[in-house]
């Protein structure tokens, strides 16, 4: 066991020095744009799962403004030099929350209902075969009228998973599943924090998950925490004041250190809380550098290194950065460019959304390092 771990650490400690010695260089990175093959002009990207450095899933929202419901995605078997587009075959009036893949043959799509009488429901789907055929898992669950909403889906393999949804009659409304989502057992009330502030929610998307621990956030500046993959429930309080219309984001980058933050895209500021406790507590930083509005997720296998990105067309507070100490401090990749939701494989291999403007052109990019060029290469 000793021999295993100091080869694990050297592996660490190479994928670290790597792309600390990409950064010392003359090395450029830059984000290639790659085509997302989705059809939709202004398609962007909701969610991007990384399976691993080949295998990666997207799911699709309407960028257009006009918000119109989206069901489809795209996947990649060869780390995105080829997307391949599809539609869950849901009704129109559904929209695609969240996707979860576990390798290129299975993945898992929840939906909810947007605001089309009768509202407030929700819509799991899977398929085993990277897509070619998707079948509606238990319409028995999310099925309270006005209240029920699922936020996020996540699975640990092709058996174990997690659905979690805004509360009904108090309580969020969570699922897991240990048959790949044939079946859904509703986690019991007992077990999970009672919501006393009244219309909190969790948010779309909002999900972290390290080993079997996992955290959501709420409208409310509350952060949720599970160590058994969602069977037993805390709660703890950021003591961050959320703006309606407005969303928490948080970030942990391992299984007791983490970040929660505010974006005010109207006044470009951060509010930014970190806990070294899994999230028991929380105290006040102030970030130096461009921590970006859009998304920020952590590397994997890197510990206190995130990436950050900014989408925003309002405020024009875009580009992307990293932190190498648990974002403390960032330095940025670029700036003025829009960089939407992140996908993160590793140090070196990594996604970001961005906005279809031609299917056979853009939507997505890939994170790459462009290696110096010595004048006297007899290769050029």
């Amino acid at each position: 066991p000793i021999s295993n771990l100091k080869l694990k650490m050297k592996k660490l400690l190479l994928i670290f020095s790597m792309f600390l010695a990409y950064l010392g260089s003359n090395a450029q990175a830059l984000w290639l744009s790659q085509s997302s093959n989705f059809t939709d002009v202004s398609s962007g990207v909701r969610n991007i799962c990384i399976v691993d450095t080949n295998i990666v899933w997207m799911s699709a929202y309407d960028g257009s403004g006009v918000n119109l419901p989206r069901q489809d995605y795209s996947r990649t078997t060869d780390g995105g030099y080829t997307w391949i587009a599809n539609t869950i075959p849901t009704t129109a009036v559904w929209e695609l929350a969240d996707l979860k893949a576990v390798d290129a043959n299975n993945a898992w799509a929840v939906f909810f209902k947007t605001d089309v009488s009768p509202a407030g429901l929700g819509q799991i789907w899977h398929t085993s075969n990277g897509g070619a055929l998707w079948t509606q898992q238990d319409p028995t669950i999310y099925t309270t009228t006005g209240e029920s909403f699922p936020n996020v889906i996540h699975f640990w393999n092709a058996t174990d998973g997690l659905v979690e949804g805004d509360p009904v009659n108090g309580y969020f409304e969570i699922y897991t599943t240990t048959n790949g989502g044939a079946t859904w057992d509703s986690v019991p009330v007992a077990n999970i924090p009672i919501d006393t502030i009244g219309t909190e929610a969790s948010i779309v998307g909002h999900i972290e998950v390290i080993g079997d621990t996992v955290w959501f956030d709420t409208n409310k500046g509350r952060v949720f925490r599970s160590v058994d993959r969602g069977h037993n429930w805390t709660v703890s309080t950021t003591n961050i004041v959320v703006p309606a219309l407005a969303a928490l984001d948080i970030c942990f980058y391992n299984s007791l250190s983490g970040l929660a933050r505010l974006y005010d895209d109207a006044t470009v500021t951060n509010t930014v809380v970190e806990t070294s406790d899994g999230g028991l507590t929380w105290s006040p930083i102030t970030p130096v550098g461009n921590l970006f509005g859009g998304d920020f997720k952590r590397v994997p296998k890197v510990d206190s290194m995130l990436v950050s990105t900014g989408i925003s067309s309002t405020s024009g507070y875009t580009g992307s950065s990293y932190s190498l100490n648990g974002g403390h401090n960032w330095t940025d990749i670029e700036t003025g460019v829009q960089r939407g939701v992140l996908g993160i494989a590793d140090s070196l291999t990594m996604w970001c959304g961005g906005f279809t403007t031609s299917p056979l052109s853009d939507g997505v990019y890939k994170y790459i390092i462009i290696n110096p060029v010595l004048c006297g290469d007899l290769a050029i």
